[in-house]
C-alpha cells in the first residue's frame, strides 16, 4: 500500500488530480450514487442550468473496468509526460518587456518559471479545455455531430502535442514493435478506427469506389473527433511551440543582443509593418498565463 501511495505521490499535481477525479466519477456512476447522464456534455444544459457539465464531461469516460484503469494508465503516462516537461519559455514573454530586463531579473523570472511549472500546465490545459467545448458545440449545433466525454478528446490533444513536441523517441507498442513518437498519434487513430463497430462497413465502403458511400464514411462522428484532435492538437502545438518559440524568437541571445544594438537591423525592424506582429501580440495574451503579467509588472517598478 505504502508503496501505491508513493507512486501516486510521485505524479505531477495536474496529471494525478485529474486521474483521481476520473476514477471518483467512474465509482459514483458504478454504485449509482450519480446517473452518468449527469456528467456527460450535453450543450444546451451546460450552458444554462448545469454548468458543472463543462467540468464533468473531462472527467467522466465510463464506469469501473479493467478497460478504464487501463484507459487511466494511458492518460497517466501521456499526461505526465507533458506536465513534466512543460514550462513557460521566454519567447511567450512580450518581447519589449522581456528585453528591458537585467540579468538579475531574467534570473529571478527563471525560477518563478520553474516553481510555477504545474499551474502554468493547468492554464494550458484550460486552454485546451475551451477549445474542445467551442468546437464540440459548434459541431453540434451546426452538424449535429454530439460527443458528450470529452475527456478522451483531451487526452488525445495532450498526446499529440506531447508527440511533436517529442517526434524522435521510440515507443514500444503492445510488446510487438517500436514506432517513433511522431507517428503514434496516427497509430492510435486507425487501431480505434480498426476496433470501432463500424470498422468492417467503413472499409467495404472506401474500398467500394461509391463517391456517396465514400462521403458517408467522412461524415460520421469518428471522422468529426478525429478532426477536432487534429486540428486542435496541431493548432496549439504549432501556435506554442513553433510560431513563438522558432519563428518569433531566438534563443541565442549573443546574437540577439548584436541584431538589436546593430543600426541596420534596427532600421529594418521600424520599417515592419506593425500588422506582422498582430499575430505575436495575440497569441501571446492567449498563452501567456495571466500572472505573469503582474509579475512583469512589479518587476519593472522595482528599482
Amino acid at each position: 500500500m505504502d508503496r501505491i501511495f508513493q507512486w501516486v505521490s510521485g505524479i505531477p499535481p495536474v496529471t494525478r488530480y485529474w486521474s483521481i477525479a476520473i476514477l471518483s466519477t467512474s465509482i459514483l456512476t458504478t454504485l449509482r450514487i450519480v446517473l452518468a447522464v449527469q456528467f456527460v456534455f450535453i450543450v444546451d444544459k451546460a450552458f444554462s442550468s448545469q454548468p458543472w457539465r463543462l467540468i464533468t464531461s473531462f472527467c467522466y469516460f465510463d464506469d469501473l473496468s479493467i478497460e478504464l484503469i487501463i484507459n487511466i494508465w494511458f492518460i497517466i503516462r501521456s499526461s505526465r509526460y507533458l506536465e513534466e516537461g512543460f514550462s513557460t519559455k521566454i519567447a511567450l514573454f512580450p518581447p519589449n518587456t522581456i528585453n528591458t530586463l537585467n540579468t538579475d531579473q531574467r534570473n529571478f523570472l527563471k525560477r518563478i518559471i520553474d516553481r510555477n511549472k504545474s499551474i502554468d500546465y493547468l492554464y494550458f490545459v484550460l486552454l485546451i479545455c475551451g477549445s474542445i467545448v467551442a468546437a464540440v458545440t459548434y459541431g453540434s449545433n451546426n452538424f449535429d455531430f454530439k460527443i458528450h466525454r470529452l475527456g478522451s478528446l483531451l487526452d488525445d490533444i495532450l498526446l499529440y502535442i506531447w508527440c511533436r513536441s517529442n517526434p524522435n523517441l521510440d515507443v514500444n507498442m503492445f510488446g510487438f514493435f517500436t514506432i517513433q513518437t511522431a507517428y503514434l498519434p496516427w497509430c492510435y487513430t486507425m487501431l480505434n478506427w480498426v476496433l470501432s463497430k463500424d470498422f468492417l462497413t467503413d472499409f467495404l465502403a472506401l474500398m467500394s469506389g461509391n463517391l456517396r458511400l465514400i462521403a458517408s464514411v467522412f461524415t460520421k462522428p469518428f471522422v468529426w473527433r478525429v478532426v477536432i484532435c487534429y486540428s486542435l492538437g496541431h493548432f496549439w502545438w504549432f501556435s506554442r511551440d513553433f510560431l513563438l518559440c522558432q519563428f518569433y524568437y531566438d534563443f541565442n541571445d549573443e546574437r540577439r543582443q548584436i541584431r538589436s544594438e546593430t543600426p541596420k537591423r534596427i532600421e529594418q525592424e521600424s520599417r515592419i509593418s506593425s500588422y506582422h506582429n498582430i499575430p505575436r501580440r495575440i497569441l501571446t495574451l492567449i498563452l501567456l498565463p495571466p500572472w505573469y503579467w503582474v509579475i512583469l509588472k512589479k518587476m519593472r517598478e522595482r528599482p
